[in-house]
């Protein structure tokens, strides 16, 4: 098993105990439930950032941002991204589509 795999097992792990631990009977602000809601947000972000793989420009070698702003239309519609360094698009299957 990868890591992606792991990640996923131990998610629908932390979302079976919040289904179950945090009833409907149970007020929201109840301070048990702030605790849960607390820990389950950490390991989420936590898995988020195991699951989401760090990438490079595979023309300078620059490490590129894991969370990508759109700056054009072709990166909000297709999932592109610029790297900071050289300024060059690059599709979401790694390769230089403009220099």
């Amino acid at each position: 098993m990868n890591k992606k795999q792991y990640a996923m097992i131990i998610l629908s792990i932390v979302g079976f105990f919040l289904y179950n631990f945090i009833g409907h009977s149970r007020p929201i602000l109840d301070p048990i439930n702030i605790v849960i809601y607390c820990i389950a947000g950490a390991v989420i972000i936590i898995l988020l950032i195991i699951i989401i793989p760090t990438r490079y420009c595979p023309n300078c070698g620059a490490k590129l941002p894991r969370v990508r702003r759109s700056k054009n239309l072709n990166e909000a519609l297709y999932g592109w991204t610029t790297c900071p360094k050289c300024k060059s698009e690059i599709n979401t299957k790694g390769q230089i589509v403009k220099e």
